[in-house]
């Protein structure tokens, strides 16, 4: 599925390489895209996306602890050839296109 950020007040980046702490726990979790104003995301990264681009929708993917055995369920996407996540409360900010 294919999306848009909704609004153009927002715009989205990602978040640099995961903690240490959530590596060791979770060892194959990709980058986060985070949702925020413009100016925050100007300030964060270079290159935020706004809402004129377009991000995929990949799908859901369980990721297991090899550690504790507990899972996380995860919103894969694709944005700028990357592969990252969304957590669940920054959807909302997202509709097809």
């Amino acid at each position: 599925m294919l999306l848009k950020i909704s609004g153009s007040k927002f715009c989205a980046w990602f978040v640099g390489d995961p903690d240490k702490s959530i590596i060791r726990i979770w060892p194959d979790i990709p980058k986060r895209l985070r949702v925020g104003s413009k100016g925050v995301g100007s300030l964060l990264t270079r290159t935020p996306f706004q809402d004129d681009d377009i991000i995929v929708y990949i799908g859901k993917k369980i990721l297991v602890s090899p550690n504790t055995s507990s899972t996380r369920q995860i919103r894969l996407i694709l944005a700028a050839g990357s592969v990252g996540y969304l957590e669940g409360y920054d959807v909302k900010y997202f509709e097809p296109v």
